[in-house]
C-alpha cells in the first residue's frame, strides 16, 4: 500500500495542473484582448481592486472579537475534511475521469491535456521526494 500515496500525489499534481493551465491561458488571452480593445477599463480595475481589498481587511480588523477563553471554544473533536480517506485510488479514479472529460470532450485541448500531465507527473514526483526528504 505504500504506491498508494505516490500514486495520489501523481494524481493531485495531474488534478492541479489540469485546473491551472486553462485557467492561466485563460486569463493571458483575455488580458491581452481586453488592453487592447479597452485599456481604460484594465486601468480602472486596478484601484478599484485594490480599494475593495481595503475594504475587506478593514471589515475584518472591525468585526474582530477578542479571543474568549471558555471550554467552549475548544476545537471539536469531530471528523474534519483531511481525515477523510482517500485510499483505494478514488482520487486516481477521479483524475482519469477529468482527463477523459476533456479528452473526449474538448479535442481542442488536447494538448493542453497532454502538456498537463506530463507537468502534473513531474509535479508530483517532486511532492513525493518533497514529503521523503522532509520526513
Amino acid at each position: 500500500m505504500k504506491w498508494t500515496g505516490a500514486l495520489l500525489g501523481v494524481a493531485f499534481g495531474i488534478l492541479l495542473l489540469l485546473m491551472l493551465v486553462p485557467l492561466g491561458l485563460f486569463a493571458w488571452g483575455i488580458g491581452e484582448w481586453a488592453w487592447e480593445e479597452h485599456p481604460w477599463v484594465l486601468l480602472a480595475l486596478f484601484p478599484l481592486l485594490f480599494t475593495g481589498f481595503l475594504v475587506m481587511v478593514d471589515r475584518v480588523k472591525r468585526s474582530a472579537t477578542p479571543p474568549r477563553v471558555s471550554a467552549q471554544q475548544e476545537v471539536h473533536p469531530g471528523i474534519r475534511v483531511h481525515a477523510i480517506p482517500l485510499a483505494g485510488g478514488m482520487g486516481f479514479v477521479f483524475v482519469v475521469g477529468f482527463i477523459a472529460m476533456f479528452w473526449f470532450g474538448v479535442p481542442g485541448y488536447r494538448p493542453i491535456v497532454v502538456a498537463a500531465w506530463i507537468l502534473g507527473v513531474a509535479l508530483g514526483i517532486v511532492l513525493i521526494l518533497w514529503r521523503r526528504r522532509r520526513g
